[in-house]
């Protein structure tokens, strides 16, 4: 006996227009949230990231970081969220792992 996923003698159910609608509001609602926690992450991403190589020393000898997402990192910043390791070398730039997530400052 054959078993198939769609029969095509099978009637498709029937959907009225405020389903449908519905549905669209509903998936464009959803779209929406999407995008704006894409967005979040995004920043939050950028908030770890600053241009150039720049070694532990120089790191933390200045007062603040002008970081890709446009918000500055302080210092006590970088210090609060806890150093793990530095001056690990990639091949774009040096890595300085830290302990905790960096938020970018609320605007």
């Amino acid at each position: 006996m054959e078993h198939r996923l769609f029969n095509e003698a099978q009637a498709l159910p029937a959907v009225s227009p405020a389903a449908a609608l519905a549905y669209r509001d509903n998936t464009e609602k959803l779209r929406l949230q999407v995008d704006k926690a894409m967005a979040a992450l995004t920043d939050i991403l950028l908030f770890h990231v600053t241009e150039g190589r720049r070694g532990a020393i120089s790191v933390l000898s200045a007062p603040r970081y002008q970081m890709l997402n446009g918000d500055k990192l302080t210092r006590y910043m970088l210090l609060k969220a806890g150093i793990a390791k530095v001056n690990v070398s990639a091949s774009n730039g040096v890595i300085h792992v830290i302990n905790n997530v960096l938020t970018p400052p609320a605007n």
